[in-house]
């Protein structure tokens, strides 16, 4: 019980200093002059950032039918070194050396393609985000914003206390009029400005 009452004095105090913060906010950028836009929705139904998300993954696929390939010919190897060779005879030496370059060379050019899919992925992510961002710009501007702050969900998902509470120190806006939520032109904008290119 007692821990239970911490807890709940912790949320409240989040809670509190959430809200003040969210007025200082306000009190800064002139009252109504500020607008919220939930980013993560922008990623998610942006259509260059699909377009690009289906461009990896196929790739992805394409270096997972390699590595497949290459397994199975090293598979016929040990079948061969296992079952049709003599131990230590000239052609099974000759074939285990192959089986053995073969292994290494899989693994070194699984850690290449791993390598620079992640070189690739935070490419893609800053160029999305740069854009992203340019564009709540325009549309802030384009309707009297100064100030444009991040709007996440809610909604409490969490599993445990800790987290929960953690949820709720992250939260940025806990109450908005619909009014001033820029998202869903962003989303308009960014995907026509996309689709004309």
């Amino acid at each position: 019980m007692k821990t239970s009452h911490v807890s709940l004095l912790a949320v409240g105090a989040l809670l509190v200093g959430a809200t003040v913060l969210t007025n200082s906010y306000a009190q800064v950028a002139g009252g109504g002059s500020v607008a919220v836009c939930d980013i993560e929705q922008l990623f998610k139904n942006y259509q260059k950032a699909i377009d690009r998300t289906k461009e990896m993954n196929k790739q992805q696929q394409a270096i997972g039918g390699e590595v497949n390939r290459r397994q199975q010919e090293i598979k016929e190897i040990e079948e061969e070194l296992k079952t049709g060779l003599t131990p230590d005879s000239d052609q099974y030496v000759k074939r285990l050396k192959e089986k053995l370059s073969k292994q290494f060379e899989l693994e070194a050019w699984v850690k290449y393609q791993q390598a620079a899919a992640l070189v690739e992925h935070r490419r893609t992510t800053r160029e999305l985000h740069a854009e992203i961002l340019k564009m709540v710009g325009v549309v802030a501007r384009s309707r009297g914003y100064r100030i444009v702050l991040i709007r996440e969900s809610t909604e409490l998902t969490a599993e445990n206390t800790s987290e929960m509470i953690a949820q709720i120190r992250d939260q940025k806006v806990l109450y908005h009029d619909p009014g001033i939520d820029i998202t869903g032109e962003t989303l308009v904008r960014l995907n026509q400005a996309y689709r004309a290119k």
